[in-house]
C-alpha cells in the first residue's frame, strides 16, 4: 500500500495573498507545498459567493484537480476559519490542521458589531485608510520598527484586493458558526499556533478552545498576529515536525 504524499496546504488570511508565506516556504521540508491564492484577492478571479463554505469547497476542488488525496493544512486567521468548515465537511482529507493565529469558534457580539462598522467604513472611505491601520495592528510595535518594508509590502499588495472582497468577507466572518465541538471530535491532530501578544485572538481564548478539544495542542509564539514574519523560526520548526 502506497504511503500518502507528504503535502502541506497553506491558506492566507483576510486582506492578504499567498505572499505572506514566501519567507518560510523555502525552509519547510514537505515534499509538496501548495500555497493557495483564494478567489477574489486580486490574483484569482472573484468567486460567485464570498461565503466561507464556498471557499472551503474551492479548496476541495483544488485537491481534486491536483490529485491530492489528503494533506496537512495550515490557515492564517481567515484561512483558519475557512479550513474549519473544510475540515468538518471533508475530514478524510485532513492529516492535521494548524490554526495560525486562528480558531474554530464564532465571533462575539462585540466582534460582529465591529465587523459591521468596518464594512460600512470600507464602503464610505475605501480600503486605503482601513488597510494602513489594519496591518499596523497585526504586529508587535517593535517588529514594525525592525522591518518597515514588510508592512509596506503588505499594504501595497492589499491595495490590489477588490473592495467588494474586503466588505463581503467581513460579513461572512461575522456569520460563521461555532465549530469547536465538531473539530474536537475529529481523529486528526489540531495545533493552535498562538501569539502571546496577539491583539485579535487572545491566548486565553485559544486555551479555552483547546481545553474542549482532546485532539489539540497549543504552540505559543512570541509574536502578535503574524508569526510568519515575527517568529518564523518557531513556525518553521512546528511545520517540519509534521513531516
Amino acid at each position: 500500500m502506497d504511503l500518502p504524499i507528504m503535502a502541506l496546504v497553506v491558506v492566507h488570511g483576510y486582506a492578504e495573498t499567498g505572499n505572506i508565506f514566501k519567507d518560510i516556504i523555502p525552509h519547510i521540508h514537505f515534499k509538496q507545498i501548495h500555497n493557495l491564492e483564494l478567489p477574489g484577492f486580486g490574483i484569482q478571479p472573484p468567486p460567485q459567493t464570498y461565503s466561507l463554505p464556498a471557499y472551503s469547497d474551492f479548496i476541495h476542488s483544488y485537491l481534486l484537480q491536483n490529485n491530492i488525496p489528503s494533506a496537512h493544512f495550515m490557515g492564517h486567521s481567515l484561512g483558519g476559519y475557512i479550513l474549519t468548515d473544510f475540515a468538518v465537511k471533508y475530514p478524510s482529507k485532513v492529516q492535521s490542521l494548524t490554526y495560525l493565529h486562528s480558531h474554530a469558534s464564532n465571533d462575539s457580539h462585540e466582534r460582529k458589531k465591529r465587523r459591521s462598522e468596518i464594512a460600512k467604513a470600507l464602503e464610505k472611505h475605501g480600503s486605503e485608510p482601513f488597510l494602513k491601520l489594519f496591518y499596523e495592528g497585526l504586529f508587535k510595535p517593535e517588529n514594525i520598527q525592525k522591518s518597515p518594508q514588510t508592512l509596506g509590502e503588505l499594504f501595497n499588495l492589499g491595495l490590489n484586493i477588490p473592495i467588494k472582497t474586503l466588505i463581503e468577507l467581513q460579513h461572512s466572518m461575522s456569520e460563521r458558526p461555532n465549530l469547536v465541538q465538531e473539530i474536537g471530535i475529529q481523529s486528526f491532530p489540531v495545533y493552535f499556533f498562538a501569539g502571546i501578544h496577539d491583539p485579535l485572538i487572545p491566548l486565553e481564548e485559544i486555551k479555552s478552545q483547546s481545553q474542549q478539544m482532546p485532539n489539540s495542542q497549543i504552540i505559543e509564539s512570541d509574536s502578535a498576529h503574524m508569526a510568519q514574519f515575527e517568529d518564523s523560526k518557531t513556525l518553521i520548526a512546528h511545520l517540519n515536525s509534521l513531516t
